[in-house]
Order: C-alpha cells, then structure tokens, then sequence
C-alpha cells in the first residue's frame, strides 16, 4: 500500500487449489505419471556442466537412473553413478542396475567417522541430524568435477511411501468399511441383512471406526520432551502457523490419508528432508535437480486417489507398475522402505567417555541458553548407574553444542578470511 506506506502478507500459492483433476483409470493414469517424469527428467538435463547421479538401490532412484539411461546421448550427462555403501540394505540392488545398463559404479565406502568431526558435520547440515551419508556423496560428486546431480527425492511424499501413509490409509479403509456396515444397517432398519452378508461372505465382524484429528496428527508432540524440558527456560506456545488453520475447512474434504500427504508435503515435512538434501549438495557446490518435484509430476501423483498407491503388497504401486519396463523385476518388486541411512550413535563406552568430555567443558556448563551444570551432574549419576536410556535423553544438547561450536569455528576461519592485515585491499573494500 504506497499511499499509506503499509506492507500486507498475501499468500501467492496454495497447494490445495492447483490439484489438477486426475484420471481415475488406474491405465490412463499409469501413462500420465509415465509421460510426466519422463518430460520433468529431460528438462532438467539442460546444462553446460557435467550432471552425475547417485543411486541407493531404491526405487525411486532407480527409475530416474533408468529414464537418464533413455537420455545418454546428452553429451554432458556421465551414467557412471555414485553409490553408497555403508549400513545400505539396497547396495546390491544398485550394483545390478548398473550391470542392467551396462555402467560402472563410483563406489563410496568405509566412512568412519571421528569424534571431532561431528561439529563440522552439524554445521554442513544446519541440524542435528545425522544424514552424513549424503553430505559424502555430493563431496565425492564435485571431487570428479561434477556440478549436478539429478536426484530421486520428493517421490515418497506424494506417493505415499512412507509405512506413516500405508498407515493413514488403513485407517480411511477402515472407517469405509464401518460406513458401509452402518448404511446397510440402516437400509433393512436391523442388522439382520448385514449379518446374513458378514456369514456369506465371510466379512470382517467388527470394524473400528476412527475419529481423526489432523491438527492433533501433525503437531503431536514438541520437540524437547519432559525429561528435556528441565533443563530450560520455556514456555507453552502454539505450533501450528496460521496459514494451516486457514486451509483446515478446505482439508476436511479429503480422506484422511490424503489429508496427511497434503499436509506432509506444505507445512513442514516435506521442506525439511528438501532443506536437509540441499545443505549437503551446496556444501560441495553441487546442484540438485529432482525430476519428482516437477511441480506437474508432484501435484498430479499427490492428487491420485490411495487406491492407485498401494497394489499387490507394494507401495507407490502407480509408480512401480508405470516403470517396471525398465526396470530389472527384483528392484521393481522388492517392497522395502529403502534410502541412505542416518548414522546411529552407540551408546558405547567410547561414545559415553566423549559425552563426558563435551559436558565437562566450560562453554557447556556456562551455557546461556542451557543449564549445563545440571545436565552434568544428571549425566554423571546416570552413567554411574549405566542408565542409558536417560542418557540419551540429553543428546539433544550434546549435538546443539557441538553444532554451535561448528559454527564458532566456521565464523572465526571467515574472519580470517577477511583479516584487513592479511589481506592486500587495493580497493578499500573491507573498509
């Protein structure tokens, strides 16, 4: 507003209002979600730098390397993809793709990590996390001069990959049945008939009937729990942004799987794993393009009815049922949640002695943001009593810390980089 210098937040985009009616021929819509990644591959391979790949033996992954094979006279695209190894469970699945097209694989192995490395790795991430795996890949990706990498993320969230969606969708069949139970009932106004159906049938007897609450699905618990919460200053506040609760009325027309997906994919979910993917690329100023977030793609498949998601014993069944062409049939049909592994932390004596370190140093105990001194002295009673259980309780501030010291030390290397004394300024431009 010029005239009275006032500035007004308007919202340009509503996930909910650009949902494209979709075909409800499980055939037709098979094609579309063909027709539409393989368009969203082939306009992200525009580029005058080289575009790698990785692969984790999943099927989302495979599929992209798959289309890409269909691409390779694209002079600046290398097939050659990069795999990790480690706590893998699809390595072999990637290994024979790569045999299935005739590649070569860059294997990325034996990562072991040290104690002293973790602030570094914190601070790459901006999170406590520990998705190192990803941050290895991207490094070795611009260690042979590659610049992209054209990625399988995005899948999972409008397609319903998760086992959390399977989940939601149980729950939608579940209270489909009960209504269909109860509309038969009132019909024949006794159960006499719906009775004589269960017998003849066989039909399930009982069927629960679920009362679902988004909001109380979404924002279920906070981030610190109890046994956390001790150890700050805090205060209730409420989660939910406003913008979700405009969209609340708008929600409720959906089932409640499909709820969940919209919802996962707006407000929060969705935006961390895509922060956290592209943290780790841009530390190695290599550049993610993901064919499933085509917003076409993405917006079609999330608006696909649950039915077209789970088939035969698999999820994102449209997916694997639009590509099982090419695809060797052991990944197209091999189920499991699959994906690059986050490193588990062993409660060992090794890690429990590097826990005492970090909580005995003085910018820990004099925390302004923590009481250290308590979560010391908690620490030292639990680990006399090896309770584990509570240890792990204050993880959170052993990994903020050291993700702050990370940040410490990238703040004083940059200082360093522009120390005025070390630095010939012939334009003044530090001054």
């Amino acid at each position: 507003d010029l005239e009275n210098f006032k500035i007004s937040k308007h919202r340009w985009w509503r996930s909910i209002d650009n949902l494209p009616r979709v075909d409800l021929n499980y055939e037709k819509s098979k094609k579309i979600i063909n027709e539409l990644l393989y368009d969203s591959t082939r306009i992200r391979l525009i580029s005058d730098t080289k575009i790698s790949t990785s692969l984790s033996g999943g099927i989302d992954s495979g599929i992209i390397f798959s289309i890409l094979n269909k691409y390779s006279a694209e002079k600046n695209l290398d097939l050659d993809p990069f795999i990790f190894k480690d706590n893998n469970i699809a390595y072999e699945n990637a290994l024979e793709l790569c045999s299935y097209y005739k590649r070569k694989p860059k294997i990325i192995k034996d990562i072991k990590y040290k104690a002293d490395q973790l602030p570094g790795l914190f601070t790459v991430l901006e999170s406590t996390s520990t998705y190192f795996s990803q941050i290895q890949i991207y490094k070795k990706q611009n260690q042979n001069g590659f610049k992209v990498s054209i990625d399988g993320h995005g899948a999972d969230e409008c397609l319903g990959g998760y086992s959390g969606n399977v989940v939601n969708f149980l729950f939608d069949y579940h209270n489909f049945i009960a209504r269909t139970y109860e509309t038969l009932a009132a019909m024949w106004n006794d159960n006499k008939f719906l009775e004589m159906n269960k017998e003849k049938f066989n039909l399930v007897k009982k069927v629960n009937k679920y009362n679902l609450n988004l909001l109380k699905t979404i924002y279920w618990r906070s981030s610190f729990d109890i046994n956390q919460k001790k150890y700050i200053e805090h205060k209730k506040i409420d989660p939910i942004p406003e913008f979700v609760l405009n969209d609340l009325e708008d929600l409720k027309g959906f089932e409640f799987g499909q709820q969940m997906m919209i919802a996962d994919a707006n407000y929060g979910g969705l935006q961390w794993l895509l922060n956290k993917w592209d943290k780790a690329s841009m530390a190695s100023s290599v550049e993610i393009r993901s064919p499933f977030m085509d917003w076409n793609f993405f917006q079609y498949a999330l608006a696909l009815p649950t039915s077209f998601k789970i088939k035969n014993s698999k999820n994102k069944s449209i997916l694997r049922d639009s590509f099982n062409n090419i695809l060797p049939p052991s990944i197209s049909n091999d189920s499991r949640k699959q994906g690059l592994p986050s490193i588990k932390y062993f409660y060992n004596e090794e890690h429990i002695g590097y826990l005492n370190k970090i909580f005995s140093e003085n910018s820990f105990l004099n925390s302004n943001i923590w009481d250290g001194k308590k979560i010391n002295k908690d620490f030292q009673s639990f680990k006399k009593t090896k309770d584990i259980e509570s240890i792990k309780n204050l993880d959170v501030f052993f990994r903020l810390h050291l993700m702050n010291k990370g940040f410490n030390g990238l703040k004083e290397n940059l200082n360093k980089l522009t120390d005025s004394n070390r630095i010939k300024d012939d334009y003044n431009v530090l001054n």
